[in-house]
C-alpha cells in the first residue's frame, strides 16, 4: 500500500502500515522544523488504529533529541522514567520507543525522524529496528523530495515577488524620469517652432538630442527588464516587411548624412511584400542594428541588405547591416551580446548604454531565429540576424481609425478644442503651449475630477488624459466619462509616463482610445490629433464650419 503515492498521504499511509507491522499503537513521521534542530514538525501519525493529530514539539529532553543524533534510538520498556520531563510520553501512557533519523540522500543530514511507541514493553527489538529502518529509508526520500518542493516553491514565489516588484520599481521610475523629461524634450519643441537666433536654436538642437539619448537609455532600461520579467509577447500578424525596412532606413538617414556617411538599401526581389511576424519587434532589432553601425562608424559608409531563402520548408528573411567602422576582435564578439557589455575604446568614443544588442539578442531568440556579427579590427563588421517570417497574401489589420492624414511640420487644427488633465505644472505649461502652437483652444485641469466637470459643462473635441493624478486619476475619470451616454464618443487619450504594456492594456480597458507615452514630442502630438480629432463623430471641416457659423 505504500509503493505507490507521494506526499503527506504518503506518510500516512506508511505510518499506519508501520505501526501495523510492529504492533505499536502509535506512528509518526516529523521533519526538523528550525535551522537549530531542536524542534519537530509531526507531519503524519497514526494513533490506536486511526490518523492521529498533526503537531509540533520541542526535542529537549525527548527520546526523540537521540533519534535526531543519527542513530536508532531503542527503548523497550520504562521509557518513561528515562524521560520524566517528556509531558506527551505521560499523557500517552506509553513504555515503549523505537525511532530512527531520516537522513537525506548524502547520509549526512537529518531532515527528520521516524518512531512507534506503545503502552506495553517491547520484544523483538533486533527486528523490530530491522523494519524500522526500512521504513525509514523510504520515509526519508519522500521526506527529502517533499522538502526539496516546498523549496522549489518557496523560490519561485520569492522570485515572482521580486519580479514584480521590481516592475513596479521600474514602472515608477519611468513615471518619475519621464515626467521631467517631458517638459525638457517638449519645451525644446516648442522652442524649435519659435523665431530663434541661429546660436539659440543650435542649443535648442543639442538640448533635444541630450533629451533624446536619456530617454533612448530609459527605454532599453525598461525593455530588458520586461523580457527578464518573462512580459515580453511576441504577436504574428501580417505586416509590409519592405515598407517597414525602408522606413527605419529613411529615420536614421538624417543622422547618418550629419556624419557624412552614405545610408544604402538593397532589399533583394525574393523578399516577399507581406509576411507574418511581430512588425515592431522586427523594427525594434533591424533599428538596433542599423542605429549602432551609424553610431559607431565615422567615416564610409553603412549597407542594409535584405535576403531571403526557403530553409527546412519556411521563408527565412536574413537581416545584413555592413559597416566600415572600427571592426571587432574575436574575444570581443560575442561579448557585446551580453548584457551592459560594450567594446570599452569604441564605447569611449560613440557612448550607449550596451543594452542594445543584449536587447536585440533576446528579441531573435523570442522570434525563433539567430542573430550575430562577423568582424575584425579595422575592417568593418557585418551584423545579420535571421528570422522565420513567412510569406502571406492576408491583409495588414485595418488601422482604428481610417481618418489618419499625411502630416508635414505645417499641420495645424486652429479652433480644435482640447481638454488636458495633467497635475504636474510644468507638463501643463508643455501640453498648453504645444497644442496652441498647433492652433487648438485648450483648457488644462490639474485631476480627473476637474476633467468630469469640464466635459460635462463644455464640448471638447478630443482630451488627453494623464493616467496618474492625485484624488481621481485619468483611469477613474474616464470610466465615469465613458458612462455617460453623450460622452461615448469622444476620444481620449492616456498622458502616461508609463510605458509598461500592462499600463496600455489597461488604459484601453476603461474606454481610453489610445495612448501617448512622455515626453510628449510634436510628431507623436501631430499623430494624435491627426488619427483622432476628426473621428468624434463629425468631421474637422464641419466642426470648424459649425464654430464660425
Amino acid at each position: 500500500g505504500t509503493s505507490s503515492g507521494t506526499g503527506q498521504e504518503f506518510l500516512r499511509l506508511l505510518t499506519q502500515h508501520l505501526s501495523q507491522a510492529l504492533g505499536m499503537s502509535y506512528a509518526f513521521v516529523g521533519k526538523v522544523a528550525n535551522q537549530d534542530g531542536d524542534r519537530i514538525q509531526v507531519l503524519a501519525s497514526w494513533a490506536k488504529g486511526a490518523l492521529g493529530p498533526i503537531f509540533a514539539y520541542d526535542l529537549a529532553g525527548t527520546p526523540c533529541a537521540q533519534a535526531c543524533q543519527g542513530e536508532l534510538c531503542y527503548y523497550p520498556d520504562q521509557v518513561q522514567q528515562q524521560f520524566p520531563d517528556d509531558r506527551m510520553l505521560c499523557e500517552m501512557g506509553v513504555r515503549s520507543y523505537l525511532g530512527a533519523p531520516l537522513l537525506d540522500s548524502t547520509g549526512t543530514k537529518t531532515l527528520g525522524i521516524i518512531a512507534v511507541l506503545d503502552e506495553r514493553p517491547m520484544a523483538h527489538a533486533e527486528l523490530s529496528g530491522s523494519i524500522l529502518e526500512v521504513f525509514a529509508v523510504r520515509a526519508a526520500t519522500e521526506l527529502e523530495r517533499i522538502l526539496f518542493e516546498s523549496e522549489m516553491r518557496a523560490a519561485r514565489e520569492t522570485a515572482e515577488l521580486a519580479s514584480q516588484a521590481k516592475s513596479r520599481f521600474l514602472a515608477k521610475m519611468s513615471h518619475e524620469i519621464r515626467t521631467p523629461l517631458n517638459g525638457v524634450l517638449g519645451t525644446a519643441d516648442i522652442l524649435c517652432g519659435t523665431s530663434l537666433e541661429k546660436d539659440q536654436l543650435e542649443l535648442v538642437k543639442i538640448m533635444q538630442e541630450a533629451g533624446s539619448c536619456l530617454l533612448e537609455i530609459v527605454n532599453d532600461v525598461l525593455d530588458l527588464s520586461k523580457i527578464e520579467a518573462g512580459g515580453l509577447q511576441i504577436h504574428r500578424e501580417p505586416f509590409d516587411l519592405r515598407s517597414q525596412t525602408m522606413s527605419v532606413v529613411q529615420l536614421l538617414r538624417p543622422p547618418a548624412t550629419a556624419k557624412g556617411l552614405e545610408l544604402r538599401l538593397c532589399i533583394a526581389p525574393a523578399v516577399p511584400e507581406q509576411v507574418l511576424g511581430d512588425s515592431m519587434r522586427v523594427r525594434q532589432v533591424l533599428t538596433n542594428l542599423v542605429g549602432n553601425a551609424v553610431r559607431y562608424t565615422d567615416i564610409g559608409s553603412v549597407d542594409v541588405a535584405i535576403t531571403a531563402a526557403e530553409q527546412n520548408g519556411e521563408l527565412v528573411v536574413r537581416f545584413e547591416v555592413r559597416d566600415t567602422g572600427p571592426g571587432i576582435s574575436e574575444g570581443d564578439q560575442e561579448r557585446i551580446f551580453s548584457s551592459f557589455e560594450q567594446v570599452e575604446a569604441i564605447a569611449r568614443h560613440a557612448g550607449g548604454t550596451g543594452l542594445g544588442l543584449s536587447i536585440a539578442r533576446q528579441l531573435v531568440d523570442a522570434m525563433g531565429g539567430a542573430i550575430g556579427v562577423n568582424s575584425q579590427l579595422g575592417a568593418g563588421s557585418v551584423f545579420w540576424a535571421t528570422l522565420p517570417l513567412a510569406a502571406t497574401h492576408e491583409p495588414q489589420p485595418s488601422p482604428a481609425t481610417t481618418c489618419e492624414p499625411k502630416l508635414s511640420a505645417a499641420t495645424l487644427w486652429p479652433g480644435l478644442r482640447v481638454l488636458v488633465a495633467e497635475d504636474n505644472q510644468v507638463n501643463q505649461v508643455v501640453a498648453k503651449r504645444l497644442l496652441t502652437q498647433l492652433g487648438c483652444v485648450v483648457e488644462v485641469v490639474p485631476d480627473g475630477s476637474a476633467a468630469i466637470c469640464s466635459v460635462r459643462s463644455t464640448t471638447f473635441d478630443i482630451v488627453f488624459m494623464d493616467s496618474q493624478m492625485p484624488g481621481v486619476d485619468g483611469l477613474d475619470a474616464t470610466k465615469v466619462i465613458r458612462q455617460e451616454h453623450s460622452k461615448q464618443d469622444l476620444p481620449i487619450i492616456s498622458l502616461t509616463a508609463n510605458a509598461f504594456e500592462e499600463h496600455r492594456e489597461a488604459c484601453f480597458a476603461v474606454g481610453m482610445n489610445d495612448v501617448l507615452n512622455k515626453p510628449m514630442r510634436v510628431a507623436d502630438v501631430q499623430r494624435i490629433l491627426g488619427k483622432w480629432a476628426s473621428c468624434a463623430g463629425r468631421s474637422l471641416t464641419s466642426a470648424r464650419s459649425s464654430r464660425g457659423s
